[in-house]
């Protein structure tokens, strides 16, 4: 673990000297200009927020910091780079998973970029994080037809269609598509799109937009193995719910395993009161195995008819 820490507090001084050297970079983003534009000073802090990001990261994993432990509090770093700025990284624990979130506040000359990650304790990425961010042009106010793409506030877009100089990257009803893989409420999905959501995949049923995942009205499958009440299932599906496994016998949605009521057959040798048992079928029931006279559901073995001892 100390090593999986070491490298990434390695990779942070890694950013730090690709800073260093990037004055050029600046320097050419959008205008050949002595004066840095506001554009310019919000792709420093942009970075400067990643540097916290990855500073975060390691500080939790190098600390060897399990489920459970005490996060490190609030912490500014001030001019990491020897260029000015700063960034505040903040720790949070994810109260639903083996994971915690970074957020990282890159401040400079008074222009200020938030970014947020997740990380699981193990030192495994969680298979949610974007790339380093594309070389696009940043984003002014101006038309852009469609399939253009830009930076605006620390996120990569394209236009799905014509853009005009008001619609703004990242608002609802604009035509324009974050590239990211967490679920976002401005961006169409269409059928079989996957997103992250709350530290969580999903996969859309069908298209979407403004629907969020983990509702019951909405058209996102988790991918999990974990019963999920806003899941549909088809005939055959298998989930754990209990550290149990059940099988669906029909198509079901929002019916939890082990009811009378739902349509889920637990997979086990032994007899449950919610389980459809057919002719023929064995089961084990206070250490005895009965065999099923015919169909049967909710009938105790050593009482019922539909039941032969067998054993």
């Amino acid at each position: 673990m100390r090593e999986r820490g070491s490298a990434l507090l390695t990779v942070v001084v890694a950013v730090m000297v690709l800073l260093l050297i990037s004055g050029a970079f600046f320097s050419t983003i959008i205008y050949q200009s002595k004066i840095e534009s506001s554009e310019e000073k919000g792709l420093r802090a942009y970075y400067l927020a990643e540097a916290g990001i990855q500073y975060g990261i390691a500080k939790v994993l190098d600390g060897n910091l399990k489920k459970g432990d005490p996060l490190p509090t609030p912490e500014t770093v001030d001019d990491p780079f020897g260029q000015g700025g700063s960034f505040t990284v903040q720790w949070q624990d994810n109260p639903s998973g083996p994971s915690f979130f970074v957020t990282s506040t890159g401040t400079y000359s008074g222009i200020m970029r938030n970014k947020k990650a997740e990380y699981k304790y193990d030192g495994s990425a969680d298979g949610c994080s974007d790339g380093p961010l594309p070389n696009y042009p940043l984003w002014t106010a101006q038309s852009y037809q469609a399939n253009s793409y830009v930076i605006y506030n620390g996120g990569a877009f394209y236009s799905r269609y014509y853009a005009n100089s008001s619609q703004v990257p990242g608002v609802l009803g604009n035509p324009w598509q974050e590239i990211t893989k967490k679920w976002r409420d401005f961006n169409v999905y269409n059928t079989n799109d996957i997103v992250c959501y709350n530290s969580a995949k999903f996969q859309a049923r069908n298209y979407s937009s403004n629907q969020q995942p983990g509702l019951l009205s909405s058209p996102w499958q988790e991918i999990t193995d974990q019963w999920r009440d806003f899941n549909e299932y088809d005939t055959g599906s298998i989930v754990i719910y209990g550290n149990k496994q059940f099988k669906a016998r029909y198509w079901t949605k929002n019916q939890q395993p082990g009811l009378l009521s739902s349509p889920w057959q637990e997979i086990t040798n032994e007899w449950r009161s919610f389980n459809v048992y057919n002719t023929g079928d064995v089961v084990i029931y206070n250490g005895h195995s009965y065999r099923a006279n015919y169909y049967s559901q909710n009938s105790q073995p050593d009482t019922s008819p539909n039941w032969q001892l067998i054993s």
